[in-house]
């Protein structure tokens, strides 16, 4: 294996760590051999870090913004979350670090206009990447029971495989959304 991945959005949490980690990849010149992508939350991601980063053969840190209307943020618990997201962006554009994120459509209170402020925060800052995904809540979590959250289908979780199937015939398929909100259809959340 060439590409290897982080998955854990707290791999910065303890950035002492973290550039150990990556003075060990270049210690032991697996750099040379490796490549590896970080997700990471934007309010940990420093300058220096991501320059160790990439000196220990990242290619790219993915960061979840959601929402790029703060308004929304705030009521789903994620903070003002915007500058941060902007501060990593030119940390990576600084250092030549692609940057990715993650976006949810359907989240309860997104309405067309928060979409639009979704779009322009993307224009403004200019990731390398964007994923975009309907926001699914699930079993257990605070927006499990929300008023604002309707089913189109009864929560059974096994219809919450809201991504496409990785057989080759449906790997083309839109992802469909399985709730409505207090604001938007699920039509609307899929086509947005």
């Amino acid at each position: 294996f060439r590409l290897f991945l982080f998955l854990d959005e707290t791999f910065s949490l303890d950035i002492k760590r973290a550039k150990q980690l990556c003075e060990l990849i270049k210690q032991k010149s697996w750099h040379k051999d490796i490549e590896w992508i970080a997700a990471m939350r934007s309010e940990l991601v420093d300058r220096q870090l991501i320059r160790v980063m990439k000196e220990a053969g990242c290619v790219g840190i993915a960061v979840g913004v959601e929402s790029g209307d703060s308004k929304i943020l705030e009521d789903i618990g994620k903070g003002q979350i915007l500058e941060d997201a902007r501060k990593a962006r030119e940390f990576c554009l600084l250092e030549g670090l692609p940057i990715k994120y993650f976006l949810m459509v359907g989240l309860p209170g997104q309405d067309w206009e928060s979409i639009s402020k979704t779009v322009q925060f993307i224009l403004d800052t200019n990731p390398t990447a964007i994923s975009c995904f309907p926001f699914t809540p699930y079993p257990g979590s605070e927006f499990w029971n929300d008023k604002r959250i309707r089913f189109e289908s009864p929560k059974i979780y096994e219809n919450y495989s809201n991504r496409p199937e990785s057989h080759p015939e449906l790997r083309n398929k839109f992802v469909k959304a399985i709730t409505n909100t207090d604001c938007m259809a699920a039509a609307d959340i899929a086509e947005a």
